[in-house]
């Protein structure tokens, strides 16, 4: 049996070395660059996330706040403010 393996020079060595380093250096910049964007749009999306939902309990309060001067929703209130004390006297 024959090593048919191609013969590499030094010179060729180092070059090929060198072609390698070279592409390592390129995909991990590559990969810090996605990294970058990455965390860039997950803290877009948890703002756009923040925002909405600042926006939405806004909303309801203001919902709320209307429901309590309407006289059904002082009603309900009413109601649901005595169940509650008559749970918490059953507890104590």
């Amino acid at each position: 049996m024959s090593d048919s393996r191609p013969v590499v020079h030094e010179g060729d060595q180092q070059a090929l070395a060198d072609e390698l380093v070279a592409a390592q250096v390129t995909q991990i910049d590559a990969l810090r660059q996605l990294e970058k964007k990455e965390k860039e749009m997950k803290e877009a999306t948890q703002q756009v996330f923040n925002d909405f939902l600042e926006r939405s309990l806004e909303e309801g309060r203001k919902k709320l706040k209307l429901f309590e001067e309407t006289p059904e929703g002082r009603e309900y209130l009413a109601t649901r403010a005595k169940s509650y004390v008559e749970h918490q006297t059953c507890i104590a």
